[in-house]
């Protein structure tokens, strides 16, 4: 019934927004000559707020790139991410019984996808060693906002334009010759450490035997202009470990990071914990503020989030009227400085205190069943862009008491990998409220 009510609104939007609150016959062959009463109503009073996002387990959304550096926004203050790593499958770690390791580094290419703020930025980078030894089974379970502790003292700064098309120039032992290649961090890590675990082999025979002794380490990048940029870790990647010692010949074991295997003894930890300051900005002051509705503050990379009150959606009269379709319309106004945010998704509040997916979202396709992109078509003369959040579902979900939450919250699409950020009108902007319509029939 839901599938066809949606189809039968899609097909004649157009008739019944021209026709409101009036009897009309539409589709008579179908139905004889039975009128359909359609009703439009968007007066339903709505409220807004910036709030805090939830933080999420890192597993959920764990894509190739990983953001170094350090956004500042005069808007929405400090974005800040710290990568954590830990060597992957110690399979072909070699026995070093007799042998001397000549040096042991770690690689981690730019990656090609991601570059925020000024391209021309400087960054200096430095890799730490933890504090303690991370716990290779609970690497699916770190939340965004967990940081492990590491030591102030770098191993090693190194510096780094983080700009994608250069290429560095290295010694390679194995082949005694510099060698070029694309743009890369290379750390040179305490080699004695290293030499130590491969005199013994009790202290190699699995990678939490490694980690317990390498504890694992930090990466943080400080530029000096406001610039994210990011390193490959996807599970095919070259990220590793290199180790080089001779024996007869020059050697090289190759110890990978950011490892995929669902087995503990092969996998790694490569996890960024996200780091916001808002102090002294006008998202800080919104935050929580419910005395701020003309303005709601959204942005990526765990950020914050827009919560909607949908509570008057209640006295919706479902015994008289059939909710056939439910659009929550946003307006926000383009910055040249910063791209909008180019598609947003909605989440409820669950019986256990967790975000869920609104049905529109979990059952369809986007451009059918919920959107939630810019609409292109509907960009004024004075740059303002609109958004529209088909919530059928989601609203017929709420008045059936299957939903008891009256809140939805707006995030961005891929929340966690992308920092964007927009400003938009809130539900009580004079100009370009945001507002929810809803069309119904009576059944």
């Amino acid at each position: 019934m839901r599938l066809l009510l949606l189809s039968f609104l899609i097909g004649g939007s157009l008739l019944i927004l021209s026709s409101c609150n009036e009897e009309i016959d539409v589709g008579f062959d179908l139905i004889g000559d039975q009128p359909i009463d359609a009703d439009f109503v968007d007066s339903f009073s709505l409220s807004s707020k910036t709030v805090y996002t939830d933080t999420i387990i890192r597993s959920e959304f764990d894509f190739r790139s990983h953001l170094l550096g350090r956004l500042d926004d005069p808007v929405f203050g400090v974005t800040a991410p710290t990568l954590f790593v830990t060597p992957g499958s110690v399979s072909t770690y070699p026995d070093l019984t007799g042998l001397s390791l000549d040096s042991v580094v770690m690689i981690l290419n730019i990656d090609t996808i991601n570059l925020y703020g000024n391209p021309t930025a400087t960054h200096n980078i430095s890799l730490h060693r933890l504090i303690d030894a991370p716990i290779i089974e609970d690497a699916d379970e770190l939340l965004t906002s967990f940081c492990y502790d590491y030591e102030s003292t770098p191993i090693e700064t190194i510096t780094n334009s983080g700009v994608i098309t250069d290429s560095v120039s290295y010694y390679n032992p194995r082949v005694d010759t510099f060698v070029t290649a694309p743009n890369q961090l290379r750390f040179q890590l305490d080699k004695s450490i290293w030499q130590r675990i491969g005199e013994d082999s009790l202290l190699f025979e699995s990678t939490q035997a490694v980690v317990n002794e390498i504890k694992g380490y930090a990466l943080v990048a400080d530029p000096d202009k406001s610039n994210l940029f990011s390193v490959d870790m996807s599970s095919i990647n070259t990220a590793r470990i290199e180790l080089y010692y001779l024996d007869s010949i020059n050697r090289a074991s190759v110890l990978p990071i950011g490892g995929q295997s669902s087995q503990s003894v092969s996998r790694s930890i490569k996890h960024s914990c996200l780091s916001h300051d808002y102090a002294g900005t006008a998202v800080g002051e919104a935050l929580d503020n419910s005395d701020i509705t003309d303005v709601n503050y959204l942005q990526g990379l765990q950020g914050v989030s827009i919560e909607v009150d949908l509570s008057d959606v209640r006295r919706f009269d479902k015994e008289e009227q059939l909710v056939n379709y439910a659009e929550l319309t946003f307006y926000a106004q383009q910055d040249d400085d910063y791209p909008l945010i180019e598609s947003l998704s909605a989440y409820y509040r669950n019986e256990d205190g967790g975000l869920s997916l609104i049905e529109d979202i979990v059952i369809g396709i986007r451009s059918i069943n919920f959107d939630g992109v810019i609409q292109e078509e509907d960009a004024d003369a004075d740059g303002v862009q609109k958004y529209r959040l088909i919530i059928t579902n989601h609203i017929i979900n709420m008045l059936n008491d299957e939903i008891t939450s009256s809140s939805i919250f707006i995030q961005p699409e891929r929340d966690a990998t992308s920092p964007n950020r927009t400003i938009f009108y809130g539900t009580d902007h004079p100009d370009y409220p945001a507002t929810l319509k809803i069309f119904s029939t009576k059944p």
